[in-house]
């Protein structure tokens, strides 16, 4: 195992992580991280900056299906109204390009 000098209790810590946080830490670095850059930067290529870039502030959209659907989170209604305004942002700037 790699050691740490300066930090042992890190070393000490992940030396102790299971082999499901290792895979979890492994598909955040492929897939979300790589996969998720490639596919950002050819949107960008292919659709242009100001036609793209607003869409990354739906990731609070996507962030909430995916909580609600597959970790069984509540919705509050201070939750819907967030959502609703950066929806309404993400409208207003496509718009406006």
């Amino acid at each position: 195992m790699i050691t740490l000098p300066a930090f042992p209790a890190l070393a000490a810590a992940l030396g102790q992580l299971s082999f499901a946080v290792w895979g979890a830490l492994g598909f955040l670095a492929v897939f979300c991280t790589l996969i998720g850059f490639a596919v950002w930067f050819w949107a960008l290529e292919h659709g242009g900056v100001t036609s793209i870039a607003p869409l990354q502030f739906g990731q609070p959209l996507v962030s909430l299906v995916i909580a609600v659907a597959f970790l069984s989170e509540d919705i509050f209604p201070v939750t819907l109204l967030a959502l609703s305004l950066v929806i309404l942002g993400v409208h207003l700037s496509r718009r406006a390009a």
